[in-house]
């Protein structure tokens, strides 16, 4: 049962945020009275922060298999594939968008744990990425900019993505995804050559 009330919460959650959901509307989803979710959650924010995690550990999953599905690809391929891969998940996720949201806009009296969770979250998936970064100086595709430069120059990247999904829609992001895109690349590789060139 806690399953399915995590499940509902993260809908309803999704939805009207943290401020805008009741206990009532999640035990109504799943059929039960609101006292029963105190035998599963100490509370609101206890159920809050369960949600928080589990949608943080989905998305570090989705992104390290992303990661070992295109291990073979370019470095070029990798991180256009990843970068698009936010847009078009972030309608059909719950996940996604509720990662996003409560990254960018926690609850101000949750700010503490869930900043705390971000930059785990945030610091594992850097991790993740130098690997492949170093993987790529090693293999000349990063022209004379070191690994940990262009690391962190990628982060802020799918920040500016995550934050435009989330405030300005896809539209938007598709625009900012094309020219920010151009720019980062030929800046890490010195390549003036466009990704749907590379891609194709």
């Amino acid at each position: 049962m806690s399953i399915a009330l995590k499940e509902a919460a993260l809908t309803i959650f999704t939805q009207y945020g943290y401020e805008g959901t009741s206990l009532s509307q999640i035990a109504d989803q799943v059929g039960l009275k609101k006292q029963s979710i105190y035998a599963h959650f100490k509370g609101k924010d206890d159920l809050f922060l369960q949600v928080v995690r589990d949608a943080f550990e989905i998305e570090l999953e989705r992104i390290t298999a992303l990661l070992k599905d295109n291990e073979e690809a370019s470095l070029e391929e990798c991180l256009y594939k990843t970068l698009r891969s936010y847009i078009d998940s972030f309608q059909s996720s719950s996940h996604l968008r509720f990662y996003l949201r409560v990254s960018f806009y926690p609850p101000p009296h949750l700010y503490a744990e869930i900043n705390g969770y971000s930059t785990e979250h945030v610091d594992r998936i850097s991790e993740f990425w130098l690997v492949r970064f170093l993987q790529a100086a090693e293999q000349g595709e990063l022209g004379e900019l070191n690994a940990e430069t262009a690391n962190v120059a990628f982060s802020a990247l799918v920040d500016s993505i995550c934050l435009e999904l989330v405030y300005g829609g896809s539209d938007r992001t598709e625009r900012r995804l094309e020219a920010a895109w151009q720019v980062y690349w030929q800046g890490i590789s010195g390549s003036s050559k466009s990704h749907k060139e590379v891609l194709r």
